[in-house]
């Protein structure tokens, strides 16, 4: 199951990396038997097989990838390793005073234990880790949320395996997709209710203004693609369309001036 898993995971990243060139969606080589028994033995604990099988596989994502995971980082053993010793010297400094936790039943409402495996980070100081200390009510090797921004503690799947299922399928349905702007794998929920709040941002503009940015847009098509230029209103309806000549033709036209597509559309370019 894990190889299959592995297998789905490399053919959706490349297929997003094909549809959009400029992403960096990269995985490490797996990770040696040596370096999986280093790791086990410097944090005390027993890898579930699941781990083990996916570790060996790939060794987190590589140094210079974008986030493969939604909205974060997949680590490395290495990383894994010293994030979970920051954590350790983090609690043994924390006061004894009472903090306020939320927990669901199944995970132990603590600020942090040492058999929680970290294996994903947001960069904003929270974690989905493997649970090698559930409570009454959950299981060995279940896969845990762990926020520092809300103090929840929440169960996220019975194991790394339902996990990667559950994260790999919302990649191929498309509801997880590529975001530049967010540095990698992301919601397309959270996208779009970006775009509704900008969308409720823009200034109200008269039908004149929108007429005289509609020309200036067309003038940017007709300087960076030169002869045979779309007309703008046909580009627009055709970007959703991945077959889309025009899409293809605008992309490349924009890649080759060192402009981002959505310069495109940027009604602050100037003509030179």
């Amino acid at each position: 199951m894990i190889q299959n898993l592995a297998q789905r995971f490399q053919a959706v990243l490349a297929k997003i990396q094909k549809q959009q060139p400029l992403s960096r969606l990269e995985l490490n080589d797996g990770a040696t038997e040596a370096q999986l028994v280093q790791v086990q033995a410097d944090l005390n604990v027993v890898f579930p097989d699941d781990l083990q099988q996916w570790y060996r596989l790939f060794d987190g994502q590589s140094p210079n990838s974008e986030h493969v995971f939604n909205g974060a980082a997949w680590l490395s053993l290495s990383r894994m390793q010293a994030l979970w010793q920051h954590m350790q010297t983090r609690v043994t400094e924390m006061s004894h005073e009472e903090i306020a936790l939320s927990a669901d039943d199944e995970v132990q409402a603590l600020w942090w234990h040492d058999a929680w495996l970290p294996f994903s980070d947001d960069g904003q100081g929270n974690y989905v880790c493997v649970d090698l200390a559930p409570s009454a009510d959950g299981v060995m090797g279940q896969i845990i949320r762990v926020r520092f921004d809300n103090m929840v503690r929440s169960l996220e799947a019975t194991s790394l395996e339902a996990w990667l299922d559950a994260h790999i399928e919302a990649l191929e349905e498309s509801d997880y997709v590529y975001s530049a702007k967010h540095g990698g794998i992301m919601d397309a929920e959270i996208l779009f209710e970006e775009e509704d709040e900008g969308a409720a941002d823009l200034p109200s503009m008269s039908p004149e203004a929108w007429q005289d940015m509609e020309g200036d847009l067309q003038n940017t098509l007709n300087h960076l693609l030169g002869e045979g230029a779309p007309d703008l209103k046909q580009l627009v309806n055709g970007l959703l369309d991945e077959d889309s000549p025009f899409k293809n033709q605008a992309e490349s036209a924009a890649h080759s001036k060192h402009a981002s597509f959505k310069d495109l559309f940027d009604s602050d370019v100037k003509q030179p």
